[in-house]
């Protein structure tokens, strides 16, 4: 990653707002983009730091996000003014939305050994930015409060992990560029049990034990979980095929698995 360097102040020049579109000023500057009202009001209600709100002319066709502008306001958020074009430029939307959020990002954490959680999710290079994403959200829907990000997997703030997970990031612990044989070992000399998915393990769990913390360890998008990761796995997960689809995406996997972990349901 580049070094960081000055962030730009607000409001922000025409030529500081162009470079928003360029990840390497955005990485420099250590800010992201979010987009639409109901990101913005997770990240109001979420405490999370922003650098300042964009807007255009079309604000007063949307209801909305016009209504959230006094909420702002209050909240001690700086608002400001640009054209739609200007938008248009740093969104990945062909159409974007007429508020966008610039967010200033969050300090990177490690992971917490021993966990305070009953399950951590564990992403070993997964590098497609949708999948990523995805599962965020879907780890924060089934309660799952802390996700490592293991070395090779896509960067956190990347727009499109964002816009798949749809704001779940405020609801998790995030630890990023971890470790993970090391994160995993220690863990488990903590008591942390080690579920791993893999296409050659066992279409049967039990149940979460929730008095004793686990870990879920999902894989590279072509390769799976590396083969040093797995041996420290107490079990290895699979999913049956019953169609002649031969395998699923990891965040579909994914997200069976948890369901299978925090429900019981194996079927």
């Amino acid at each position: 990653m580049s070094a960081r360097i000055a962030r730009p102040p607000w409001p922000m020049s025409r030529g500081n707002l162009a470079r928003l579109e360029n990840k390497k000023y955005r990485q420099r500057w250590g800010l992201y983009i979010l987009e639409g009202t109901a990101a913005i009001r997770d990240a109001l209600e979420a405490g999370a730091p922003f650098h300042g709100i964009l807007v255009d002319d079309r604000l007063q066709d949307h209801p909305e996000e016009r209504e959230l502008i006094p909420v702002l306001h209050q909240s001690g958020v700086a608002v400001q003014q640009v054209p739609a074009s200007q938008l248009k430029r740093i969104s990945g939307l062909v159409t974007p939305p007429p508020m966008v959020g610039v967010f200033v990002e969050e300090p990177p954490l490690e992971p917490q050994i021993p966990s305070r959680d009953p399950l951590i999710l564990a992403l070993d290079r997964v590098q497609d930015p949708g999948n990523a994403g995805t599962l965020m959200r879907t780890a924060a829907f089934y309660g799952v409060r802390e996700l490592w990000f293991g070395k090779g997997t896509v960067e956190r703030y990347n727009p499109k992990v964002l816009r798949a997970a749809m704001s779940a990031h405020f609801q998790l612990r995030i630890a990023v560029n971890v470790d993970l044989e090391d994160a995993i070992r220690r863990s488990k000399k903590e008591g942390c049990r080690v579920f791993a998915a893999d296409a050659e393990g066992e279409d049967r769990l039990a149940a979460l034990d929730e008095s004793h913390p686990a870990i879920l360890l999902l894989g590279n998008e072509p390769n799976g979980v590396d083969p040093a990761l797995l041996q420290l796995a107490d079990a290895r997960l699979a999913i049956a095929r019953r169609g002649r689809i031969d395998s699923l995406n990891v965040a579909m996997a994914g997200a069976i698995l948890l369901d299978r972990l925090l429900t019981g349901r194996n079927s």
